[in-house]
């Protein structure tokens, strides 16, 4: 349909159906607005605006190719009606295929995952590393893995809850019985992961999916605003265990601000939330370098560090670490979606995105390698540099 050659627009409401007839030379198009064709119409406009003019109010649909596409005429109600259709319209034409980078960064975190999953499956911690070089390796995990990627799955379990729930909404479908069925489901695989991963974390996520239903309808800059406060109090509080839900809800937020449909435009804007980023990360490691303490007290003898000398730096040290976390957390995504726009880097983490697509499945099938793995190739028996 070529949008230059309508002479004259009609509409008509019946039966909550609003229909809209394109007069053009010799043909008559109609349009409902609870049909998809609509939508699909309506998808390439590149931008809509409101032009009142006495007692008159226009739609004015820009399109880049064929000029102005108005609606003259028309109540607030109609027009608040149409501009709800452009604006699904335009949202499932981004949503309708799959968002790549998030399969990403869902792949990038569940290889840092397996790093901490390894040393918990094997019942290995930080206290019984007793050279240098496994200290360095404990030290490693705990500022640059332990946590970070965690932070970031459960940022985009709150990402997938807002698309899950919004894509169920457009459908008509009803999406409170569908996420509760995934939540069981979830729940499930937790409890029978929970026999081989000691801190398994999917029943947990479950429970909180549940809590995360409180802040759906919630407006975005106080969900924006609850998120931050709440990781906040977590992070001087010292409570890791509550740090799970803050990053939902600001997973939520990110999906509700639209910035996941945002991924492949604005890369100045994106270079510059790196840039300060990159600055905040280099400023926390510096930090943590400069007050540095080892993870046991066999390597702190080593350091002329001793008795309540070593326990208050260590425990200073570990504050540090979970405060620096969340800046370390959003460099590490922000740098997966500025390289994966570009296509040499989308081909060279191409396995990221394909690992990512099954992240539940690939995420149990991790505990069943790493313990098949140590069982045939170490004998059941790991230490920390193994």
């Amino acid at each position: 349909m070529n949008i230059s050659e309508v002479k004259m627009i009609q509409y008509s409401k019946s039966e909550e159906v609003f229909n809209i007839k394109l007069l053009q030379s010799g043909t008559e198009t109609s349009i409902g607005l609870k049909s998809k064709t609509f939508s699909i119409a309506m998808r390439k406009s590149a931008h809509t605006s409101l032009v009142k003019m006495h007692n008159h109010t226009t739609l004015l649909v820009i399109y880049p190719s064929s000029g102005l596409f108005t609606f003259n005429d028309l109540s607030n109600k109609i027009i608040e009606k149409i501009f709800k259709y452009i604006r699904k319209g335009e949202k499932m034409n981004k949503m309708s295929s799959r968002i790549h980078t998030l399969d990403y960064l869902r792949g990038f975190a569940l290889l840092g995952i397996i790093l901490v999953n390894v040393v918990g499956i094997n019942f290995i911690n930080a206290e019984i590393a007793k050279t240098h070089i496994e200290g360095i390796y404990a030290s490693f995990l705990l500022i640059f893995i332990e946590s970070k990627f965690f932070s970031i799955f459960s940022i985009l379990f709150g990402v997938g809850f807002y698309i899950f729930m919004d894509r169920a909404t457009y459908k008509a479908q009803n999406k409170y019985a569908l996420y509760f069925r995934r939540l069981i489901v979830l729940f499930i695989f937790g409890v029978l992961h929970s026999f081989l991963q000691p801190g398994e974390a999917l029943k947990f996520y479950a429970i909180a999916g549940v809590i995360l239903l409180i802040f759906l309808h919630l407006k975005k800059e106080i969900n924006l605003i609850l998120g931050l406060l709440l990781l906040v109090a977590a992070i001087v509080l010292d409570a890791k265990l509550l740090e799970t839900m803050p990053y939902f809800i600001l997973g939520l937020a990110i999906g509700q601000y639209g910035l996941i449909y945002q991924f492949n435009t604005n890369l100045r804007k994106w270079i510059i939330a790196w840039s300060v980023f990159l600055v905040l990360t280099i400023l926390s490691v510096s930090l943590l370098m400069m007050y540095y303490a080892p993870p046991n007290y066999i390597l702190a003898e080593n350091m002329g560090l001793h008795g309540e000398q070593f326990v208050q730096k260590k425990m200073f040290f570990d504050h540090l670490v979970t405060m620096t976390s969340p800046f370390i957390s959003c460099f590490y995504m922000l740098t997966i979606i500025i390289v994966v726009q570009n296509d040499i880097g989308a081909k060279l983490l191409a396995p990221l995105k394909y690992y990512g697509r099954m992240a539940l499945t690939n995420y149990i099938f991790q505990t069943l390698f790493i313990i098949v793995f140590v069982k045939v190739f170490f004998n059941g028996s790991v230490s920390m540099l193994n």
